[in-house]
């Protein structure tokens, strides 16, 4: 492995705060960034190298406030289709809920998946989307839910890559990334066309009460 990459894990967009409406459900997906010195060296996660298996947490992190935003069950996480595609039908993926409000995801392919290709303006940047976890949020408003993305498990090596000269563990080596999601009310724009639906209904049931 060449220590020059620095690895991240992330959300799409590096984005760090979900805003949901009270008991609305929120889609947030997790990928595994490498930036690198295209100068001097090549990426890892690139053609003729790839992610072979990847385990990665999403779990609540400081003070929960008073109602929470969670995931509901394991059927809200969702693997990315790269790794539902084994030719040989050897892949695994196993998912199951933390005790703090979290998913993890542990998936494996048995070929290599080259990374997506560097985004305009940004060429030292290689990233593969894992999946998707999808969260419930609270129903108080303004209270917000603090996530950490990390490694799933500390003992095992369950992030590895895989090119023509073997395997090699990246765990020790990812960085975690920190989320929220928020309770926000409806955006103000909204409410007038609510009130404005809800007058209309009252409407038509005066006229059908004066119909009859």
């Amino acid at each position: 492995m060449q220590a020059a990459s620095v690895f991240t894990w992330t959300t799409l967009n590096a984005q760090t705060d979900f805003q949901v409406l009270p008991g609305a459900t929120g889609a947030v997906e997790v990928a595994l960034v490498e930036t690198f010195d295209s100068a001097t060296k090549t990426s890892i996660l690139d053609d003729g190298g790839g992610l072979f298996s990847a385990g990665v947490a999403v779990e609540r992190v400081g003070t929960a406030p008073s109602d929470p935003a969670s995931i509901e069950n394991v059927a809200n996480i969702d693997p990315a289709d790269i790794f539902e595609e084994s030719p040989s039908g050897t892949n695994f993926i196993t998912t199951s809920l933390t005790a703090l409000g979290g998913g993890i995801l542990v998936e494996s392919v048995d070929f290599l998946v080259p990374a997506a290709p560097p985004t305009i303006g940004d060429p030292d940047t290689r990233s593969i989307a894992l999946g998707t976890f999808t969260f419930t949020a609270g129903a108080v408003f303004q209270e917000q839910t603090m996530f950490r993305i990390h490694d799933n498990d500390p003992v095992t090596d369950d992030t590895v890559t895989a090119d023509l000269f073997g395997f090699g563990a990246l765990d020790d080596v990812i960085g975690t990334f920190d989320f929220s999601i928020t309770v926000v009310p409806l955006p103000a724009a909204v409410w007038p066309a609510a009130a404005l639906l809800g007058a209309a209904a009252l409407r038509r049931v005066a006229r059908l009460r004066r119909a009859r």
